[in-house]
């Protein structure tokens, strides 16, 4: 089972309305959803080698930004694809589909 890992920000009012339908279409389509708010620094740094194997200098990451991965622990983790900004359930899980 691939790892969606969600980073988004606390006070950004797309990333709680994303949170309405990202959770649905993981589990529908039988992908772990790992959510990361910034503010959080624990959770920030178990995850951000995974946000900077795709920004490596954090330029263009949106809220939210969505890396599907192979694994979220693993050290280098495979890159599968990636999803920013919100969008409406259909359009999420069209994009989350295609790199399945």
């Amino acid at each position: 089972m691939p790892d969606l890992v969600k980073f988004s920000d606390e006070d950004c009012g797309t990333c709680a309305r994303m949170s309405k339908i990202d959770q649905k279409v993981c589990d529908e389509l039988g992908v772990n959803l790992i959510k990361v708010l910034i503010q959080d620094i624990d959770s920030y740094a178990t995850y951000r080698h995974v946000l900077l194997a795709k920004y490596p200098d954090l330029e263009n990451v949106g809220f939210p930004t969505y890396l599907l991965v192979d694994s979220a622990t693993a050290l280098d983790p495979e890159i599968k694809g990636t999803i920013r900004g919100g969008m409406d359930k259909g359009a999420f899980r069209m994009n989350l589909e295609k790199w399945l």
